[in-house]
């Protein structure tokens, strides 16, 4: 779809005042269903479900997998919020394991030790678009679901299948102002291959419409189709845009000055969509690195030229999270020493990316 195309099928909505698709109609309009078709292909799953935020989408796949009060979910403290607010919004205690040694994602061996606690939910973030160690995570689940957080990794392959089809159900994020690799405005899709868990997120995002008798509540969690009109122009590019970001992200790694560390690289298995790069710093503190960046005017702390020191708390150490503290050393090291860079997705230039690289090796 072309930017004129656009312009007209929302000139067409405007017109006929049906920028909701809700009405009458309880599974959404047909741009959201558009949207909810090519996701699910480009995927090659069975299900995906447009929600109204990438927090709406990880609390209707919590309470699909039946997670209530006093419920355990196993998840990281280095991840966004939203990603663990759900848990408590369930009624569930999140558990708190750290990230690996050199990365950014759940550390597996943590799983390890938990089993006596009885998890039933894991969650697994694809933390800056580079995919978990999901064979060993499925391998120490011990029965608790999988639930995938690909709100980073979109495009991203793990043994040559795209995260968000490796657990028992994924949720991504699609909001914000140029922050995701698409966007809605604000929303966030579901994926699985489970048609039962399929039918309960429908349901659970659409006050029980056409589920009458449904037992348990449910809400309003609904895309419009101004949101999905706009998520799906952007969806038809995925492909150039992943692929951008893929290259540039790789440029920036053989090009990185040495008091750069990069903690992650491709392997075999895996192959990120570099939606973020990490790193940790060498030999300089990483609070003077941001700030000359963006003294310099190299960095406008916006999306896509932005560097960062990233999460620099992690969840337990929130006020509100304090009662669930378990000491993550690796991710509190994390929060000190390294920082964000994006600085390789569209539009940014090979040339933008030179000269953002030679004021991080200048720095002394």
């Amino acid at each position: 779809m072309k930017k004129r195309e656009l312009a007209r099928h929302f000139s067409e909505m405007i017109r006929s005042g049906k920028v909701n698709g809700w009405f009458g109609n309880p599974d959404g309009g047909p741009w959201l269903q558009r949207l909810e078709t090519s996701f699910r292909r480009y995927h090659d799953a069975t299900h995906a479900i447009a929600v109204s935020s990438g927090t709406a989408a990880m609390h209707c796949a919590l309470l699909a997998l039946g997670v209530g009060t006093h419920d355990k979910v196993v998840t990281t403290a280095y991840t966004h919020i939203g990603g663990v607010s759900p848990i408590e919004m369930c009624g569930g205690i999140p558990l708190f394991v750290d990230i690996e040694p050199r990365g950014f994602n759940m550390n597996p061996d943590g799983l390890k030790g938990l089993h006596k606690e009885k998890p039933v939910v894991i969650i697994a973030s694809h933390q800056l678009g580079y995919p978990c160690d999901m064979d060993r995570i499925m391998e120490y689940s011990k029965g608790a679901k999988v639930v995938e957080d690909a709100s980073q990794a979109l495009g991203a392959r793990y043994h040559g299948k795209r995260v968000g089809t490796l657990g028992d159900i994924a949720i991504f994020s699609v909001g914000g102002d140029l922050t995701k690799s698409f966007t809605t405005g604000e929303g966030g899709l579901i994926v699985t291959n489970d048609d039962e868990l399929a039918d309960k997120c429908r349901a659970l995002r659409n006050h029980g419409d056409r589920y009458q008798k449904k037992t348990y509540l449910c809400y309003n969690y609904r895309m419009s189709e101004i949101q999905a009109l706009v998520g799906y122009y952007f969806f038809q590019s995925i492909d150039s845009e992943i692929e951008w970001q893929r290259e540039r992200a790789m440029y920036i790694l053989a090009k990185a000055p040495p008091c750069l560390v990069s903690l992650q690289q491709p392997t075999k298995e895996v192959e990120p969509s570099w939606y973020l790069l990490g790193f940790e710093v060498s030999g300089l503190d990483p609070e003077t690195v941001v700030q000359i960046l963006h003294r310099s005017g190299v960095s406008q702390g916006r999306p896509r030229q932005n560097i960062s020191r990233g999460y620099r708390e992690l969840i337990y150490q929130l006020p509100l999270y304090h009662r669930y503290m378990r000491k993550c050393p690796c991710a509190e090291e994390r929060t000190r020493g390294s920082i964000w860079i994006d600085y390789h997705r569209r539009p940014r230039s090979y040339s933008e990316i030179d000269k953002m690289l030679n004021v991080v090796g200048g720095i002394r």
